[in-house]
């Protein structure tokens, strides 16, 4: 589905572009080459202040913020790679904030079906269920520590460039490379295919 707004369906088709390759850098190689992330940042905040002026730059800035903060979050304990947070952030800056936000539902909706797939085919089901409950047991301690039992095999200070952690490149987990991908193309799906979520400038 492509909207009637030029720059926005531009933006779109890059967004599409980017996604696609991050996903199959992802599984290919676990990785989300920077080559890609920061030059797609650039162009979705100069896009939006060409055609929107100071007010779409502004947009841009909110969207790819916005998108990255939860990523960011997971990097700084341990749970996601720099990859995700730079791409979330890319298609963040491409999008502007509205179909951002969009976008950010359906890919957080395909990682969560892709993790629950991983657990089952890891049969780690049992193991994620006790974490959840200790989890919730240790949020008075502390949210880093309680969100770090959540971690499959414990933080790591090993992160590689664009990439994922060291241990989450070892244990079962989501490649949201992958899940971003996905995640765009299910919201470009007619209605009815897509989530029920209101689609800004279509």
């Amino acid at each position: 589905m492509i909207p009637a707004d030029p720059a926005l369906a531009t933006a779109l088709l890059l967004a599409l572009g980017v996604a696609l390759a991050a996903g199959i850098s992802d599984l290919w190689t676990g990785r989300i080459p920077n080559l890609l992330t920061y030059p797609a940042i650039v162009v979705g905040l100069a896009l939006w202040t060409v055609t929107e002026g100071w007010s779409g730059l502004a947009l841009a800035l909110a969207g790819a913020l916005v998108l990255a903060l939860p990523f960011l979050l997971g990097f700084l304990f341990g749970g996601s790679g720099g990859g995700d947070v730079k791409i979330m952030a890319a298609l963040g800056a491409l999008l502007s904030l509205g179909p951002g936000l969009v976008l950010l539902v359906h890919a957080l909706a395909v990682g969560a079906l892709m993790a629950i797939a991983v657990l089952i085919l890891h049969g780690r089901i049992g193991d994620f269920v006790r974490r959840m409950v200790l989890t919730v047991l240790y949020l008075p301690l502390g949210p880093r520590k309680a969100l770090g039992l959540m971690l499959v095999d414990g933080p790591s200070s090993g992160r590689g460039e664009g990439g994922h952690t060291a241990a989450a490149r070892k244990a079962p987990g989501v490649r949201f490379g992958i899940a971003a991908a996905l995640g765009l193309v299910w919201m470009l799906m007619p209605e009815g295919w897509r989530l029920p979520v209101a689609m800004p400038g279509w």
